[in-house]
């Protein structure tokens, strides 16, 4: 899985135009790294294809519909 840096999601953010005021930017981090295990090619999960655009929005929508939707992912895993 892809690991990203601060700069990295900060301009991740300023692409997608999310508004600083309304995320959090470790979670968001979290979120990419999470989602980037469903671009790994030659998985049976391979969603987004490594498109890392794809990625940051899937890891953006889970954050909108729930803010702690990494963390609950962390315990249940």
């Amino acid at each position: 899985m892809k690991r990203f840096s601060q700069n990295a999601a900060n301009k991740i953010w300023n692409e997608l135009s999310i508004n600083r005021n309304e995320a959090i930017l470790d979670k968001f981090m979290k979120g990419l790294y999470n989602e980037s295990e469903h671009g790994i090619t030659g998985t049976k999960v391979n969603i987004s294809g490594m498109d890392g655009k794809l990625t940051d929005e899937i890891s953006w929508e889970h954050l909108e519909e729930l803010r702690v939707y990494y963390t609950k992912l962390d315990k249940m895993e």
